[in-house]
Parts: C-alpha cells; structure tokens; sequence
C-alpha cells in the first residue's frame, strides 16, 4: 500500500463536498477519478497531498514514499530558463555527477586512498541507478514531449504563459520520477500528440499514479 484514504468527509459552509470517501492504491496502481466538474476531486487531492484538512476521516502515505503532485495552478520558480526549471526534476543526479567530478580530479592528481575509491565507487553506483549519464538527455525529450522547441529552452521562465507553466511543471515532475504521482487536470494544457505521449508515458511509469 502506499495511499489509504478512509471516510475523509469535508464542507464548505453548508456545502457537503466530499462524505466518507475510502480508497487504497498499491505500489504501481493507476487509479483515475472520475466526475463532473465540481464534485470534490480537486479538493480531495488537496486533502490527499496535505493543502487542506478534512473534517473527519484519515489519510495515510506509507513511510518514506515520494509523492509527485501537479496542480490546476502550479507555479515554477522565476529567475531560470525553461531547461534549468526541468532539470530541477533531476537536481538528486546532477548534484551527485558534480560531487563524482570532483572525486575523479583528486584521483587523477595522486594516489587515491582507499577511502576515496570506496567513496567513488558508491557514488558512482547511486548515479547509475538514478539514470546517470541518461538524465541531460531526458531533460530535453520530455521537454520536446511537452511542445518546447529546442530554442525555446532557454527561454526565462518569467516570460511563459499559465499554459507553457503547466508544461514546465508536468515536464519537472515526470522527470522526478516519485513513487505516487498525483495529476490534476494534466492535459489542460497538451495538444494531442502531447496528450497520447503522456498517456503512454503513464501506462509504463512503474510508480503509482492518481489522476
């Protein structure tokens, strides 16, 4: 299991939204929610990743899981350029390949100790098993998936539109690979070959996903 959701009940005013609503989603489930518009599936995501509390009822993410949420407004941070704010979706990675380059220029200016080829190698292990070397090249696909043209990518962020923020946001997320993905709404803002690339993407992704 890694989401329990049990009798979670919230109101607005006198606006019953959500009553005892119970679900669980196993490692690697797809679930979809589906209903019209304004029948409380935003809002029990919300509740879900902790923006709102529920009047009664629990929600509980098994120990240590990663959760992924895209949101109808989800913002992205100003001050970098399109392919900066993606590769925020692989920061873990490129944070470990720096730290590795700067053990392979000590080891290559003297006898390495033993410490540090112990070191190297852990290292070395972690960044393969997170995708190294493949991530820069992810960072660009996904974002060529999402409808960014190659000169488009180093493009401010300050400068896109709420639709090319979504795509930013959903490009980012992808990249992070979380155990539980929870998307609102994620094809809002995605023409059709985006839209059936994403719904591929899904069928494969081996986390769980919540849409």
């Amino acid at each position: 299991m890694i989401l329990s959701v049990g009798n979670v009940s919230k109101s607005f005013g006198t606006d019953v939204i959500l009553e005892n609503v119970s679900f669980r989603i196993e490692r690697g489930e797809k679930v979809a929610l589906v209903g019209r518009n304004g029948t409380g599936k935003t809002t029990l995501l919300r509740i879900i990743t902790g923006s709102y509390e529920p009047d009664g009822g629990s929600v509980q993410i098994a120990r240590g899981a990663r959760i992924g949420y895209l949101r109808q407004d989800m913002p992205v941070s100003a001050g970098r350029t399109v392919r900066e704010e993606a590769q925020q979706g692989v920061a873990e990675q490129l944070l470990v390949k720096a730290h590795l380059d700067s053990l392979e220029r000590r080891l290559e200016e003297g006898a390495p100790s033993q410490e540090d080829l112990e070191e190297y190698a852990t290292l070395h292990e972690r960044f393969m098993e997170s995708g190294g070397y493949s991530a820069h090249r992810d960072v660009d696909s996904v974002l060529l998936k999402m409808g960014f043209e190659p000169d488009e990518m180093e493009k401010p962020t300050g400068s896109l539109s709420g639709g090319e923020k979504t795509r930013l946001a959903l490009a980012r997320l992808l990249l992070e690979e979380p155990d539980l993905l929870i998307l609102d709404e994620p094809t809002n803002h995605l023409d059709l070959q985006a839209t059936e690339w994403l719904e591929s993407w899904l069928r494969q992704y081996p986390g769980a996903v919540l849409l």
